[in-house]
């Protein structure tokens, strides 16, 4: 039974990047049809944060969790979702009074 874990776990990362890039797309593809630049922009962020966490999906599911470019590819990950926050923060709170929410997400960056 303990020998199963592994081969759940494979299977798990190779469903997650399928529907991470399986969602890329389809945000990708609903950018075209959005008229506002903020809805474009944070339409885009998306896209490309679930393409890069499709990415990493498919990177522990290839059993390198440990390692350069998995740490790269994780890193990239986590400042793609970054993005998506800071997309998110400027468009609900404004451009001036969003100003105070990018040193925060600048510092989490670079953690």
């Amino acid at each position: 039974m303990v020998a199963s874990w592994p081969l759940i776990g494979h299977w798990a990362s190779l469903a997650s990047a399928f529907i991470s890039a399986a969602l890329s797309v389809w945000f990708w593809r609903r950018q075209a049809g959005g008229n506002d630049a903020s809805g474009r922009a944070i339409r885009a962020a998306l896209s490309a944060a679930l393409a890069l966490t499709s990415l990493w999906s498919v990177s522990q599911s290839l059993g390198m969790p440990s390692g350069l470019m998995a740490t790269i590819i994780e890193s990239l990950r986590n400042i793609g979702w970054l993005l998506v926050l800071y997309q998110l923060f400027r468009t609900a709170a404004g451009e001036m009074t969003g100003m105070p929410v990018r040193p925060v997400l600048l510092v989490l960056a670079t953690v």
